[in-house]
């Protein structure tokens, strides 16, 4: 034998025993018919699972969107602090502006609806002429965030000839806090 045959034979038993011992038939993995239903299979269970992933996302982005609309009106309380200083504040400033000086703006009294919604109610109370209670009803109705009436009782300050209008009632609101909150101002996930 020539030399070439014999260096031929062993580089082809190398390159054999490196093929045995370094590449597993394992990664020699033929497309059977069985193996591309399985992977298909595979497929249709991501896509399905995909599918209702993406169909959950809506509904939540809905259920958040929806959420937000009915709080747009809540005044925001981040942290422990509720800015009920701030309310007490912007109805005496709401009065000014609408010429009613009010006799009485109580001190805010809380109450908690739930772990992420607080009411807070303001007596208020004031005798007027009934063009500047009229725009000070107009400026309540239209703030943002929203002050509601809970309790109003409007009448003439005397019973004959009367010259001004007496108004005493209680303005509520409502603040959103917590986690609802966070939620809402998406840093915290669903």
């Amino acid at each position: 034998m020539s030399r070439n045959k014999i260096y031929g034979i062993i580089v082809t038993v190398l390159v054999l025993l490196y093929s045995v011992k370094f590449l597993s038939f394992e990664s020699f993995v033929l497309p059977t018919s069985g193996r591309i239903d399985v992977q298909r299979q595979k497929i249709k269970q991501l896509e399905a699972e995909l599918s209702n992933l993406e169909k959950m996302s809506m509904i939540r982005e809905d259920k958040k969107a929806r959420i937000k609309e009915i709080s747009r009106g809540f005044w925001k309380s981040h942290g422990e602090k509720i800015p009920t200083n701030e309310i007490q504040l912007k109805i005496e400033r709401i009065g000014k502006k609408s010429g009613v000086n009010l006799n009485k703006v109580g001190a805010p009294k809380i109450a908690e609806v739930s772990d992420n919604i607080r009411v807070v109610d303001v007596s208020v109370s004031s005798t007027t002429n009934t063009k500047s209670l009229t725009e000070f009803l107009r400026e309540i109705n239209n703030h943002d965030p929203k002050l509601f009436w809970n309790d109003c009782v409007i009448r003439p300050n005397r019973t004959k000839e009367p010259t001004a209008v007496n108004i005493s009632g209680k303005l509520r609101t409502y603040l959103l806090a917590g986690d609802a909150l966070t939620y809402l101002e998406g840093e915290l996930a669903p």
